[in-house]
Formats: structure tokens, C-alpha cells, sequence
């Protein structure tokens, strides 16, 4: 799935149900660091795991970011 954030295309997917838990990855990575913990845990947690901007499948910004940016 997708969304836009300040003009920039973002990946995300979500699985699994039950209380929902955010998935934030490492600087330099993306969201398939989880596939191990989304198939893990979604049992029991709606996961959501997103391409921070500039990552994975994400668009890169078109500046560079701050942290309020990603904040």
C-alpha cells in the first residue's frame, strides 16, 4: 500500500489483527527487515511496517530531511 507525506510516495503493508503495534526500521534499511517478526506476530498484533522516505520501496524526498521531518 501507499500513501503521500510532503509530496512523497510512501510504502507501508499491514498484517495480521488484534492490537495494533508500528514497526519502525533502523537508518540504512527497510520494511523486509520484519517479514520474520510480521509472520511471527500477526497471530496476535495488527502490524504495520512502512518505508521510512528515502528507503526500501519509498520515494527518496525531494530535499533532505530532518527529524521534524520524520517526526
Amino acid at each position: 500500500m501507499e500513501l503521500t507525506l510532503r509530496g512523497c510516495r510512501v510504502h507501508y503493508e499491514i498484517a495480521g489483527q488484534g492490537p495494533d503495534v508500528l514497526l519502525l526500521h533502523g537508518w540504512g534499511s527497510s520494511l523486509e527487515a520484519y517479514r520474520r517478526i510480521v509472520a511471527a506476530f500477526s497471530q496476535h498484533y495488527r502490524l504495520i511496517s512502512l518505508d521510512f522516505p528515502g528507503f526500501g520501496r519509498s520515494d527518496m524526498p525531494d530535499r533532505p530531511w530532518n527529524m521534524d521531518d520524520y517526526a
